[in-house]
């Protein structure tokens, strides 16, 4: 999302840009890669972050014992670095919430550095106060309301659940989806669909994302295990497309239902569209913790039609019978029975997916998502 705005030219026109982000070789190598050249300047920070994400889930009490001074240390950075370049408007690109500790800490060190608006963006479902490790977080979460101007959500059903977290007044939020640049198809399909063994007549269902249990992954294995288990008129393979802490056992699954013959799992692709411009049906079937996955919109522009689940922000962009099938999460068999459906009726993928682009021009294309964030950057920068 933040390189569609850096790079955008009627945003860079209008306003003086910059991206502040805290510094890993890894985060700065990939986001030059992404900007255009000299188009905003660049603040690399040495902020503290989550060093500990990764190690057993024991050690996040001693994370959380820490959160304290790991915002204070990051609020003084923060803080004389707003004096020193004087930002207008504050725009913070956080995950869901709470989120990072550096989007939390650029709250109140913008506040008082002096920007007056604070825009705070939450990308995911806010979590709960249900949680153990958030219940101590609620004076804390007051404090950081009363700093921020407005709280942008990434779908009308992750404003809701902010709102209904944190007890925000309607006024308070405005959703906007977020965008992605759009890339080019460098290999042919016939190629693509050759090196997976897929004949031309054959039907070829995607998937592509993190492969973690909140996405779905084993229901998606329970589902084409299901498909395969009936003859089908037409070859068939279900390839999936990610890495993640899942991919070992989701591997044992394939071997143990007997489809690793039909069923694949690929590494990250650098251009998935690529693999996008070869399948015949995008599937999505996540369970938790998502809200409108990147994949999904990128599927959406290159036209395909989608099965997915009744899940977070995914029903704001997938139709039920116009661009897609949706079931309910975890339903392996209604997740089978709709992908057999579009397996074995040509024309309504072709109606679906000529859907899905027009549904992503009208609601999720870069131009219409920028007019957008043009508009919330002029409000907030006059006031």
């Amino acid at each position: 999302m933040l390189p569609v705005i850096l790079n955008d030219p009627g945003l860079s026109q209008s306003f003086d840009l910059s991206l502040s982000y805290r510094y890993t070789k890894e985060y700065d190598n990939d986001l030059h890669q992404r900007l255009n050249k000299n188009q905003c300047a660049l603040y690399p920070l040495r902020l503290l972050g989550a060093p500990l994400l990764h190690l057993p889930y024991g050690l996040w009490y001693l994370f959380i014992l820490l959160k304290p001074i790991l915002l204070i240390v990051n609020f003084f950075v923060l803080r004389r670095f707003f004096k020193r370049i004087g930002p207008h408007v504050l725009y913070i690109n956080n995950g869901g919430y709470p989120g990072a500790f550096s989007a939390q800490s650029a709250v109140f060190a913008g506040k008082a550095a002096g920007i007056k608006s604070i825009l705070f963006m939450v990308n995911n479902i806010a979590v709960p106060y249900s949680k153990i490790w958030r219940k101590p977080e609620k004076y804390f979460d007051k404090m950081l309301i009363k700093r921020v101007t407005r709280f942008i959500t990434a779908s009308q059903y992750a404003g809701t659940v902010l709102k209904k977290v944190l007890r925000l007044p309607e006024e308070k939020i405005q959703h906007c989806y977020n965008t992605s640049p759009l890339r080019d198809v460098t290999i042919p399909r016939e190629q693509i669909r050759q090196g997976l063994g897929m004949p031309p007549h054959g039907v070829l269902i995607g998937t592509v994302g993190l492969l973690e249990k909140r996405k779905g992954c084993y229901v998606l294995v329970e589902a084409f295990k299901r498909i395969m288990s009936h003859q089908q008129p037409m070859p068939i393979k279900l390839v999936m497309i990610g890495f993640g802490p899942e991919e070992k056992n989701l591997r044992h699954c394939i071997n143990n239902h007997a489809i690793s013959r039909c069923c694949d799992i690929l590494p990250y692709q650098d251009n998935a569209f690529n693999y996008y411009n070869a399948f015949d049906i995008f599937v999505l079937p996540s369970i938790a913790y998502d809200d409108l996955p990147l994949a999904l919109r990128e599927a959406m522009s290159m036209g395909l039609p989608i099965v997915s689940t009744r899940f977070a922000g995914i029903p704001e962009v997938v139709e039920h019978n116009r661009n897609g099938y949706l079931v309910p999460p975890g339903d392996s068999v209604g997740l089978a029975d709709a992908l057999i459906l579009l397996i074995q009726h040509k024309n309504i993928r072709a109606d679906f997916g000529a859907q899905s682009r027009v549904i992503y021009n009208e609601r999720l294309s870069p131009g219409k998502v920028m007019e957008q964030y043009k508009a919330l950057f002029s409000q907030y920068a006059q006031s």
